[in-house]
């Protein structure tokens, strides 16, 4: 129905003049959604990055095999532990050759070699 139209006598025909700032809105606008859009981008590529390679079968079966206890651990943490028994009872070296004696004051990378 035309007679349900309305227009500003004031507005027909004139050019409005803050146009500028209306594209100036509307390009801070874009730029938010943009930046938004973005920073989800990159959130998402950081989490991907962040798991990758957790599931390898490689890295499954070294982990299994690092929850294996075989003799020769057994065997170690022994010796480990009497070291350090023998150290809290007064350090004494009795009953140590000399060369066990060297292979003890070795530095861990070199007792390999003894």
């Amino acid at each position: 129905p035309p007679h349900m139209i309305q227009l500003d006598p004031g507005a027909v025909g004139s050019i409005t003049r803050n146009v500028e700032m209306m594209a100036e809105a509307k390009r801070e606008v874009m730029e938010e959604v943009n930046d938004r859009k973005n920073a989800e981008r990159n959130q998402k590529r950081r989490e991907k990055r962040r798991m990758r390679g957790k599931n390898k079968v490689g890295k499954q079966l070294k982990r299994k095999a690092n929850n294996v206890i075989d003799g020769n651990l057994v065997k170690l943490r022994e010796k480990k532990r009497e070291l350090e028994e023998r150290a809290k009872h007064g350090g004494d070296e009795g009953g140590l050759t000399e060369s066990e004696r060297v292979k003890a004051e070795a530095p861990a990378a070199l007792q390999r070699f003894f």
